[in-house]
C-alpha cells in the first residue's frame, strides 16, 4: 500500500506538469499571433501614405537619389553630399524599387535637420533598389 498513493502523486504531478506547459505553449503562441497581427496592421497604414505629411506643396524637393544594396555589408548615403540644405529637411521618403508587388514607400518622416545621412543594411539573396526623396519645407 505504500506505494500505492506515491505511485499516484508522481502521476498526478508528472500530469500537472505536462497541462502547465501546453497551456504556457498556447499562451505563447497566443502572443506570437497578436505580435504578427499588430506588425502586419502597422506595416498595412504606414505603408498607405504616398507623400510627406502636409501634402507636397507644403515641402520642396532638394534631392532625389536612387542607391542599390549591397548583398554583404551596409550602404551609408549622405544628403547632400557635402555641405548642409539652406533650409532644415521636412521630410525624407524611401522608396523601395525592387518591390513592385507592394506599396513603394518604406519609411517616411520629418527630422528638422540641415542634413542626414541614411544606412541601407545588407539583405542576404536580394537585391534592393531604393529612391530616396529629400524635402524641405
Amino acid at each position: 500500500m505504500g506505494r500505492g498513493p506515491k505511485h499516484f502523486l508522481t502521476i498526478f504531478y508528472v500530469s500537472k506538469i505536462r497541462v502547465y506547459k501546453l497551456v504556457e505553449l498556447q499562451a505563447i503562441m497566443k502572443i506570437v499571433l497578436l505580435f504578427f497581427l499588430c506588425c502586419t496592421f502597422h506595416a498595412a497604414f504606414s505603408r498607405s501614405l504616398e507623400e510627406c505629411p502636409g501634402g507636397a506643396a507644403s515641402h520642396t524637393i532638394q534631392d532625389t537619389r536612387e542607391i542599390n544594396g549591397n548583398l554583404f555589408e551596409p550602404i551609408k548615403v549622405r544628403f547632400p553630399e557635402t555641405g548642409e540644405y539652406a533650409a532644415a529637411i521636412s521630410c525624407i521618403l524611401a522608396i523601395d524599387k525592387s518591390n513592385s508587388h507592394s506599396d513603394p514607400v518604406i519609411t517616411q518622416g520629418g527630422i528638422g535637420d540641415f542634413f542626414v545621412e541614411i544606412t541601407v543594411g545588407p539583405w542576404l539573396l536580394e537585391q534592393l533598389k531604393y529612391r530616396f526623396e529629400i524635402y524641405t519645407g
